[in-house]
């Protein structure tokens, strides 16, 4: 509870648990799994180019902001 406390008196708690909502719903954390299955829905990793390719999302982003292609990934956050 003092972590929480701290996230909100610093104005990061809802932040955090949007972040945190997104890898239940399998952002970020399915990634590196699916290399297991043979399939990868990065490309580019490791590099100042990252995207995520997975069709559904790439659908859903064209149509929330335009565009085609891959999705841009934020690739200077912590390990």
């Amino acid at each position: 509870s003092a972590d929480a406390q701290a996230l909100f008196n610093n104005g990061l708690l809802d932040e955090t648990i949007l972040h945190e909502m997104g890898h239940v719903l399998g952002i970020g954390s399915i990634w590196q799994s699916r290399q297991v299955l043979g399939t990868s829905l990065l490309v580019n990793a490791g590099t100042a180019n990252v995207a995520y390719v997975g069709e559904g999302a790439k659908a859903g982003f064209s149509e929330a902001f335009g565009g085609s292609g891959n999705i841009p990934v934020e690739n200077v956050g912590g390990p």
